[in-house]
């Protein structure tokens, strides 16, 4: 998209980072060697925390993120453009923030709590339902731009009648609540008892979070009901993954689970479908509704269509218009 639109974008990447995960023809830059100055004073942070007891953890992480911000200050030195963030929260993201150059952060996943508050200058949004639920959680001057980018310009998906059940796994996701491992064990026991053909389907963080029954249900990453249309649609149910609105795209049912966690509440707006459940019952009934009433079968695929609909954005161009603007904007501040 980016080279479509005349620029040459450069990859900032981490030093951990094989080359070979990028593109052979995108140049790729590593951030610059801290010197000793910085070293100095990263000590000096690290010994001032352990004097005020904070935990050893918090001052390792403040110690690194003020190696990061020296690095990425001699990296950056003198550069012009816009930095393109994947978050706005890590520590090298961070530390790429107010150096002088604009920054833009764009939506990477549905926002759980550690997206917020958001630092970036910029924050390029999917559609309605992330600009809202953006809205209601931001505390700083971020402004926000929409772009489906591409997802959006797809036709509503036609919806088939349900030939099974999958389960979305995300047990290692402790943002989402510490109790999430054992809230989805319990549930996925309770579907499989009820479904025994149900597929859970990890996440590609996940080792061996299930036993007995449900540990045979499991499939590894990549999944085919995620990604491209199957040979038959399938009742997808999910907590807080973004792999809902994937599924969605890819000509699914969807159901959001309703867990008793607390927090992420502007990724659960977004990822509110029109199906939903709180037992492995509601989801078997909603299925076998799904197969047997041909007039709620249609009236959830115009749900769940407006849903999608109002998650992506069908304009285009959002994030280089946004670039665009921003360029003016440097263009102008230099002749001044």
């Amino acid at each position: 998209m980016l080279v479509a639109a005349g620029y040459e974008p450069l990859i900032l990447a981490h030093p951990k980072l094989s080359a070979q995960v990028f593109p052979s023809e995108q140049p790729v830059l590593r951030p610059a060697r801290v010197d000793i100055w910085t070293w100095c004073a990263a000590l000096n942070v690290f010994l001032i925390t352990l004097c005020q007891r904070k935990p050893l953890l918090v001052a390792c992480c403040l110690t690194r993120r003020k190696l990061w911000v020296g690095s990425l200050s001699r990296t950056l030195k003198g550069s012009r453009g816009v930095i393109l963030l994947h978050n706005d929260f890590d520590l090298m993201s961070r530390a790429a923030i107010g150096q002088g150059v604009a920054t833009v952060c764009v939506q990477h996943g549905v926002p759980t709590d550690e997206f917020f508050p958001t630092r970036a200058d910029w924050y390029l949004v999917w559609g309605d339902n992330s600009r809202a639920a953006f809205e209601a959680q931001l505390g700083s001057s971020t402004q926000l731009v929409e772009d489906g980018l591409g997802r959006g310009s797809k036709p509503d998906v036609a919806l088939t009648s349900p030939q099974g059940i999958s389960l979305l796994s995300q047990t290692h996701a402790h943002v989402l609540g510490n109790d999430i491992y054992q809230a989805l064990n319990d549930f996925a026991e309770a579907l499989l008892e009820r479904a025994p053909s149900t597929r859970i389907l990890l996440h590609p963080l996940e080792v061996k979070p299930y036993a007995g029954a449900a540990a045979l249900a499991t499939r590894r990453a990549p999944h085919p009901e995620l990604h491209a249309k199957a040979d038959a649609s399938r009742l997808v149910v999910g907590y807080c993954s973004t792999a809902m609105l994937e599924a969605a795209l890819a000509g699914h049912w969807v159901v959001a689970l309703q867990l008793s966690l607390q927090g992420n509440l502007a990724a659960r707006s977004i990822l509110a479908a029109p199906l939903r459940a709180k037992t492995a019952q509601q989801v078997v009934d909603l299925y076998q509704r799904l197969r047997e009433d041909v007039v709620f079968r249609q009236e959830m695929t115009e749900a769940q269509a407006k849903w999608l609909r109002s998650s992506f954005s069908t304009e285009s161009g959002g994030l280089v218009g946004l670039l665009e603007r921003i360029e003016q904007q440097s263009s102008t501040e230099c002749l001044q």
